[in-house]
């Protein structure tokens, strides 16, 4: 049941918060994979894929995927209501990018 994924993204939120994003891996990508597979809302396919994008990244696993995955999200949250979530993804993805750079 994709219901699933609400209580998969928040667990895996909170091992970002607090700095485990190995851990992480495993509850957002069955997050991602319910909500991809079955929920009709673009912006909760959008935050599942941000959070597991900021787990890999974290994690040092499969930085390309999270910079993939973090710019589907961030057209994913494509709708007015979704601004501040985009402008995150944006922030986080040119962070990302300065950081390739140096």
């Amino acid at each position: 049941n994709y219901l699933l994924g609400y209580p998969l993204v928040v667990i895996g939120g909170a091992l970002l918060n607090l700095d485990r994003p190995q851990e992480a891996l495993v509850p957002l990508e069955r997050a991602l994979r319910l909500r991809e597979g079955h929920d009709p809302d673009p912006t909760l396919i959008a935050e599942a894929r941000f959070a597991l994008a900021r787990a890999l990244w974290s994690a040092g696993a499969n930085r390309p995927r999270a910079r993939a995955l973090a710019e589907q999200a961030r057209e994913g949250y494509g709708g007015k209501d979704s601004e501040k979530e985009r402008d995150a993804v944006e922030t986080w993805l040119a962070a990302r990018t300065r950081s390739l750079r140096r």
